[in-house]
């Protein structure tokens, strides 16, 4: 996995800045991607001045966490860190929403098989399964 820096001219006039961390594919990989950029306007839904966004997409499993700011790009640059916790919080997260649901998905699994099995050793199958073995036994 590489580390993606992408950094539009960075002060390029506009009055607002954008610190994020994603993380987003590529060519059959994944990158973490590190963009700063100067911009004019444009929000994500539920983002806000000053406060640490973290997106919260498609089953609560994105991996974005941005920060925005009418303040200075030191200001923006001050608050990398905490930014940088926070992305790393989030993937701790979906870590454990993955988790849950493997562990829903699998116990679902093993009451399915559990039943399958259930329903081949009940009586019904007894002649087919005496039929079976019948022409085994023939074979050897």
């Amino acid at each position: 996995m590489k580390i993606i820096y992408k950094t539009k001219k960075i002060d390029n006039g506009h009055p607002y800045w954008r610190l994020s961390f994603s993380v987003e594919p590529s060519s059959g990989s994944q990158n973490i991607v590190v963009k700063i950029e100067n911009y004019n306007c444009g929000f994500l839904s539920g983002e806000d001045w000053d406060k640490i966004f973290v997106y919260r997409g498609y089953a609560e499993e994105s991996l974005l966490v941005s920060i925005m700011t009418k303040d200075s790009y030191e200001y923006l640059m001050s608050r990398y860190n905490e930014v940088l916790e926070a992305f790393y919080q989030n993937i701790l997260e979906v870590i454990e929403i993955k988790h849950k649901k493997f562990k829903t998905e699998k116990s679902n699994y093993e009451k399915k098989i559990s039943l399958l099995n259930q329903i081949e050793s009940s009586d019904l199958f007894l002649s087919i399964k005496r039929h079976e073995k019948l022409n085994i036994l023939d074979e050897n």
